[in-house]
């Protein structure tokens, strides 16, 4: 004697009408996250700056939905030199609010050279079950 279960049953009846309707349907595993925003707004692209001056690099940027700016930091770095520096947030949220933001790039931290230079800014802001993180770079020209 045979004991069919009612979920098989339904898995038998729904798969059998897949087939015959030829329909396919899509279930997603997990909700796509969407990632946070980041623009260097200065220097500009191809930007031709003075070797040895201090570079302002300032920018915008925009957590995902449903994250606070306060969970999110930003950071920049010059020619892939490490660590990444923190900017300072100038947000009309306060201290954590990265909307608006700067850093003033010395020579304590990295000097730029002759020719190419690469500004990168990061943008990490704090989620589950990761971290969510953007990048945006300009390449700027010392001369």
């Amino acid at each position: 004697m045979f004991t069919i279960t009612f979920a098989a049953l339904m898995a038998g009846v729904v798969s059998n009408f897949l087939l015959l309707t030829n329909v396919s349907y899509a279930i997603p595993l997990s909700p796509p996250s969407q990632l946070p925003a980041i623009k260097i707004t200065s220097p500009h692209k191809s930007q031709q700056i003075r070797v040895g001056s201090n570079i302002l690099v300032s920018g915008i940027s925009s957590p995902p939905p449903g994250v606070s700016h306060t969970g999110c930091t930003v950071s920049v770095l010059l020619n892939d030199v490490k660590p990444y520096q923190k900017t300072v947030a100038l947000g009309h949220g306060g201290k954590g609010d990265y909307s608006v933001w700067h850093y003033n790039i010395t020579h304590k931290y990295a000097s730029l050279k002759m020719g190419q230079n690469k500004i990168t800014a990061k943008i990490s802001c704090i989620a589950s079950p990761s971290n969510l993180t953007k990048f945006n770079s300009v390449n700027v020209t010392g001369t």
